[in-house]
This record gives structure tokens, sequence and C-alpha cells, in this order.
């Protein structure tokens, strides 16, 4: 679905991706696992289109996206949900959900806020609140449900774990398999690289803006340099 060939980038003249080469098949959820600062996000934003690469390929079903606005990324097919969520804290749950759905000029978007309250019930409970107002795991909620409202087949989500508490991980991993269950490829970043890789297909580790590592999931977590570098074992 998604092939990078050489990807280089970053934000004006600090480059922060160096070649980065990787493969996301459809109907996976792919790991890219790392330390802060090995450009995890920064590739995201590149796959997604706030950034433009300096050099390399990014084939999404055979088109190649390098260099395509946010908006023709998304209503391509990719949903980005970012790193702390990045919500539009003075509009209600409700509203932030169709700012998902902002490129659609279809008729389903009732029934796919329906969807995404059937995921997160605790959205519909809130849906009339200030998003700024929620907490954290359901910021986290709302911004991955605003990223399905744009009917994605590829979701992009950026430190899902960031600032919760290990049981609304759980729960929020859990909506991930079951939408990948249900057909949807998931590119997932996370800093807790034994959580990624657990709920992984495949994982990358990227270190210094460069693939360190690949293979599949519990490989990647056995190998011993993941262990004593990230594990602490």
């Amino acid at each position: 679905m998604l092939e990078l060939r050489e990807v280089n980038g970053g934000y004006g003249e600090a480059q922060v991706l160096w070649d980065i080469s990787m493969d996301v098949r459809a109907g996976e959820i792919v790991a890219l696992v790392g330390a802060n600062g090995a450009g995890k996000s920064t590739l995201l934003a590149t796959i997604s289109g706030l950034l433009a690469p300096s050099r390399g390929s990014i084939v999404f079903k055979g088109d190649d996206i390098a260099g395509w606005t946010p908006e023709r990324v998304v209503a391509a097919g990719i949903s980005h949900v970012p790193q702390s969520r990045r919500l539009f804290g003075g509009l209600t749950v409700y509203d932030n959900l169709l700012m998902g759905a902002f490129h659609r000029r279809d008729g389903g978007i009732g029934g796919d806020i329906e969807r995404v309250y059937a995921l997160f019930p605790r959205l519909k409970e809130r849906a009339g609140q200030l998003a700024g107002t929620l907490s954290g795991g359901e910021q986290q909620m709302c911004a991955i449900g605003r990223g399905l409202m744009a009917r994605p087949t590829l979701l992009l989500v950026d430190e899902l774990s960031l600032g919760l508490a290990p049981i609304v991980v759980e729960q929020l991993l859990a909506v991930l398999a079951g939408l990948r269950r249900d057909g949807m490829t998931i590119v997932l970043v996370e800093q807790d690289v034994q959580v990624a890789l657990e709920s992984a297909d495949r994982g990358y580790v990227i270190e210094n803006g460069r693939v360190a590592l690949t293979g599949e999931a519990r490989t990647v977590l056995a190998d011993p340099h993941v262990k004593t570098a990230y594990l602490g074992l």
C-alpha cells in the first residue's frame, strides 16, 4: 500500500531523515519505534504532506505523493492522528469530528459519526463538551475519531500512549486492533517500544533519522540491541 524509497527531509536546512526506505502492506499494523528525536514524527509528517521531502519517493497505491498538499493526501486516503492530539479546544467533540470530514461531500458523514461513537462511547456522552476540557484519554479518542471521519485506508497514529494511563492505552490499542481486523492499515509511532511491537505485525527501529532495524514485530522485539537500548534488559 505504501512504499518509501530513500526519503530525505526535515525542517528547512535541518535534515532529520536520511535515506528512509520502508514498506507498509495492506491490512497490517506497522510500528515505528525509537527514542525521542529519532525522526519518527518527522517521517509521519512527511508522509502526510505536512513536510515536503528533499529527496526520495513516497508511493501510495501506485501514486507518488511526495510533495502533495495535506488536503490532497487526506483525500487520497491517508489520515494523520498527530502527536499531542492537536484538537480544536474551543470546539465541541462533535465539531472536532466534523472537521475530520472537511473534504467530504457525500451523505455518509452522520453515519460515520455514529460509527465513531460506537468505537468510543465516551465521545457520544461528551459530544457537546469542548474538546479542550476532555481528559487526555478522551482527547486521544477524539483525535482518532477525527482521523477516521476522513474514511482513510491508511491511518497514521503518532505517540498513541503519550501521557496516558496503561489501562487507557490498552483500550485504544484494542480499538486499533479492531480497525485492522476490519481491513484498515495502520502505521503506529510509539516511544514505548514494547507496547508498539506487541501490537504490530512488523516493526521499524528508527535511530538518528535512519532505519536501524526492521522485521517481524516479535523478531525486532527479541533483538539484543532493542532489548538493551530500549527495554533495559
